[in-house]
């Protein structure tokens, strides 16, 4: 019977270590599904909810075109990084700081032409704030839908902000 005790609560205190492993095989978001969102997670794993984001998302390589959710791109195809995620607890704010990596842009509704996006020929672009903030605004969409998912709203939002362009 002490073995069996032992062994239940060895078990509930691994929870944490078997909710990490988990979160590496399938990803924060598959998990966040499975416990019933981030909240869950954080309480499971003893992380709070922006250092699960930071370990999720800060200095990985995504691809737009093979997002988890279904978000219009047009013209553009990109591959970015998370530099930074800065929370502002007192204002329940999040702030997403990003790099594009890679990438191109066809200007579909002018003149048909493509585009490097870190190019020195696009900052001449008449469209070019235009395009820097299309870019900003497919980050923008991805993060919202990811956070609506995991289930982690902020009262006075989150905004993104490319850096490199």
């Amino acid at each position: 019977m002490k073995n069996l005790i032992r062994n239940i609560l060895k078990e509930e205190l691994n929870i944490g270590d078997q909710i990490l492993k988990m979160i590496n095989n399938e990803g924060l978001l598959m998990v966040c599904r499975k416990v019933g969102g981030i909240k869950n997670v954080s309480k499971m794993v003893k992380m709070s909810e922006i250092d699960l984001l930071r370990k999720e998302f800060v200095g990985k390589e995504i691809d737009v075109r093979k997002l988890e959710f279904k978000i219009q791109v047009g013209g553009y195809d990109f591959t970015f990084k998370v530099k930074k995620l800065n929370s502002y607890e007192d204002d329940d704010f999040l702030e997403i700081s990003f790099d594009v990596l890679y990438g191109e842009v066809t200007l579909i509704m002018t003149t048909d032409e493509t585009y490097d996006l870190l190019s020195d020929e696009i900052k001449d672009l008449d469209v070019y704030w235009e395009i820097r903030n299309e870019v900003t605004e497919i980050i923008d969409e991805y993060f919202r839908k990811y956070f609506k998912e995991i289930k982690l709203y902020f009262f006075n939002g989150f905004s993104a902000e490319v850096l490199n362009m």
